[in-house]
C-alpha cells in the first residue's frame, strides 16, 4: 500500500468513526473500539481485501473509482486556489538562485519590498529621497500621489507574492517612494532641464548604467499600473512614459 493511499485511508477511518459513533470525539471512539469484541468489530466493519486495522476498527480502504476520484478532485481544488491568486511579482525560484545567487542579488538599488532596508542599498535610498523631495515641492504635494496609490492599494498589495502582514503601511510608503523615483528618473532622461546640478546619477553615465542594470532584475519588478498612474499626474501619459523607459534603457546600455 502506497503512502498516499495510507493517508487517504486515515481520512476514511475518521469518516467511519463519525458515522458509526455520532456525537463522540475521536478519543472516546478509540477507547470504545479497544473494548469491543472481535465479533462486534466485524459486525460493524466487515473484513475486506485491501483494508487496514487501526485502533480496533477495520475500515475499508480499497483502490476504487471513487477513492481515485476523491484524490484527483482534492488536487484540482488545490490547483484552483493557486490559479486564482492575483500575484504576478515573485521572488526568484530557489532552484535558479542555486545556479547563480549573484544574478538575483540587489547590489545597488532595491525597487519594491523584497530587498528594502538592506544596509548596502542605503546610498540609493537617499537618492530616491532627493527625487521625492523635488516632487513634494510641487503645488500638488505628496498627498496627491498617496491618494492615487490608496485608490489601488489592494491591487498593488495582491501583486506581490510575499508579504509581511505587520508592515502593510510601510509597504505603501515603499511603493510610493520607489514608483515616484522611477517616473522622475524617466522624466529627467527625457528632459535635461529637470536635472539638478548635484544629481549624482547624471554626473557620470556609468552611474545610470549600473542603476539600469539592477532595475531589470527579477525581484525589482513593479506594477506598470502604478507607474502609469503617477506619471499621468506628472504630465507624462501612456505612450510618453513607455518612450521614456525605452530611451532610458537604450541610452544607458546596462549590459
Amino acid at each position: 500500500m502506497s503512502l498516499q493511499i495510507l493517508i487517504d485511508c486515515i481520512g476514511l477511518i475518521e469518516e467511519a468513526f463519525a458515522r458509526d459513533y455520532p456525537g463522540m470525539d475521536s478519543s472516546s471512539r478509540i477507547a470504545e473500539g479497544k473494548d469491543m469484541k472481535s465479533d462486534e468489530i466485524n459486525e460493524r466493519q466487515p473484513v475486506v481485501d485491501n483494508g487496514i486495522y487501526i485502533q480496533g476498527l477495520m475500515v475499508e480502504c480499497e483502490v476504487s473509482t471513487e477513492t481515485v476520484r476523491k484524490i484527483l478532485e482534492s488536487k484540482l481544488g488545490e490547483l484552483s486556489k493557486k490559479a486564482s491568486s492575483p500575484s504576478f511579482i515573485f521572488k526568484a525560484p530557489r532552484e535558479l538562485r542555486r545556479v547563480n545567487e549573484s544574478a538575483f542579488e540587489q547590489k545597488i538599488i532595491s525597487i519594491g519590498p523584497y530587498h528594502h532596508s538592506k544596509p548596502h542599498l542605503e546610498a540609493m535610498e537617499n537618492q530616491k529621497l532627493h527625487y521625492l523631495d523635488s516632487i513634494r515641492q510641487q503645488p500638488e504635494g505628496l498627498e496627491h500621489y498617496i491618494a492615487a496609490y490608496m485608490s489601488i492599494e489592494q491591487f498593488v498589495w495582491d501583486s506581490y507574492a510575499k508579504h509581511d502582514l505587520k508592515k502593510r503601511v510601510k509597504f505603501g510608503a515603499i511603493i510610493v517612494l520607489d514608483r515616484l523615483f522611477v517616473v522622475q528618473l524617466f522624466r529627467k532622461v527625457m528632459d535635461p532641464k529637470l536635472r539638478e546640478e548635484n544629481d549624482a546619477l547624471f554626473k557620470q553615465n556609468l552611474n545610470l548604467s549600473i542603476v539600469a542594470q539592477y532595475l531589470l532584475l527579477l525581484e525589482n519588478q513593479l506594477p506598470f499600473r502604478v507607474l502609469e498612474m503617477f506619471s499621468n499626474r506628472l504630465g507624462i501619459y501612456g505612450a510618453t512614459l513607455r518612450k521614456g523607459a525605452l530611451i532610458f534603457f537604450s541610452e544607458t546600455e546596462p549590459w
